[in-house]
């Protein structure tokens, strides 16, 4: 998989190391309030969703960590292969 991986400047790797490590949804509303009490403007969340109501309880923890504002995406990304785009969503995931 490394193969080839530094051809040219702009390709160092294929699989850089990550400055900042993945958080969970766990540490994210602890991740914002170390933002407010760091900064003095606006500090907007982003959440993204599969459901239409399934990000409500966690949006509040948003808000409560002290968010001003939030970033919201509600979207559905099909796994299957054989599913086109005119075939509608699962109700499973609406």
């Amino acid at each position: 998989m490394t193969e080839g991986s530094e051809i040219s400047a702009e390709s160092v790797t294929h699989f850089p190391e990550l400055i900042h490590p993945v958080m969970g949804p766990e540490a994210y509303p602890a991740h914002i309030a170390k933002c407010k009490q760091a900064v003095r403007i606006p500090v907007i969340a982003s959440l993204n969703g599969t459901t239409t109501g399934g990000w409500v309880g966690y949006a509040k923890r948003m808000q409560q960590a002290g968010a001003d504002g939030l970033e919201l995406n509600i979207f559905y990304v099909p796994v299957d292969p054989e599913m086109t785009g005119d075939q509608p969503i699962p109700k499973c995931c609406m």
